[in-house]
C-alpha cells in the first residue's frame, strides 16, 4: 500500500530545515521499500489577515494541515507541540536525523515495510 513522506529540506539532498522554517516540503510516495518524488508542497501564508497571520502557532497548524495526508514527516527539528498535532493525526515524525534525504527515506521505508509486514526490526 502506497503512502506519502514529507521532507523539510533546503536543497533536496540533506535534512537541514526545522519544520517551522520550511516554506515548502518535498513529498515522496513510498510503496514497500521503493520511493519516488511525488510533488513539492508550498506553504503560502494567507493574505486575508486570518489566523495564519497571527503567529507561529497558527502557521505551524496550517503547515500540519498541508501535510495531513502523509504517513510521516521528516525535518531537522520538529517542536513538541507540532509533534503532538501530527500524533493526533496518526502521522509519524522523524527529526534530529544526521543523514541525507535518500538515507532517511531508505531507513523509513524499510521500517514501515517491516512494521506493516510484521517482520522483526533489527536491534540497534
Amino acid at each position: 500500500m502506497a503512502y506519502l513522506i514529507a521532507v523539510a529540506t533546503s536543497d533536496g539532498s540533506k535534512i537541514d530545515l526545522h519544520f517551522g522554517q520550511a516554506e515548502s516540503y518535498l513529498v515522496y510516495e513510498a510503496d514497500g521499500i521503493e520511493w519516488r518524488f511525488a510533488q513539492k508542497r508550498d506553504y503560502v501564508p494567507s493574505d486575508k489577515g486570518g489566523a495564519e497571520n497571527e503567529g507561529c502557532c497558527a502557521q505551524a497548524g496550517a503547515k500540519v494541515e498541508l501535510l495531513k495526508d502523509c504517513r510521516a514527516v521528516v525535518a531537522a527539528r520538529i517542536g513538541f507541540k507540532v509533534q503532538k498535532e501530527f500524533s493526533k493525526l496518526g502521522i509519524s515524525v522523524f527529526d534530529e536525523l544526521d543523514c541525507s534525504v535518500e538515507e532517511a527515506l531508505k531507513s523509513i521505508t524499510e521500517y514501515f515495510y517491516k512494521a506493516d509486514n510484521h517482520i522483526a526490526q533489527n536491534k540497534i
